[in-house]
């Protein structure tokens, strides 16, 4: 179940782009880009819509990795960007 506060930032489409997770975890969706490529467990997991499909990722999966606490096992924080992203 997604939580109320969840409901509020979270678009009603069923996909989010870079810009929609941005404003969710309060940081600049170049950062959002560069962990996509970079370290992407710091993220929820990308929707695969296509090989030329700006990334997506599922309304569901990031409700679902808000409510677990954004973090995934192994994730680490090292940089100021991240802090937003990780526990």
């Amino acid at each position: 179940m997604v939580e109320p506060i969840l409901d509020m930032h979270l678009p009603s489409t069923a996909y989010l782009d870079a810009h929609d997770l941005a404003a969710i975890l309060k940081v600049s969706p170049a950062t959002i880009l560069r962990r996509a490529r970079r370290q992407p467990h710091t993220l929820p997991a990308p929707a695969h819509l296509g090989p030329n499909f700006p990334l997506r990722w599922r309304r569901t999966d990031v409700a679902s990795w808000l409510g677990e606490g954004a973090s995934s096992p192994g994730s680490t924080c090292s940089s100021d960007d991240a802090a937003a992203l990780c526990d």
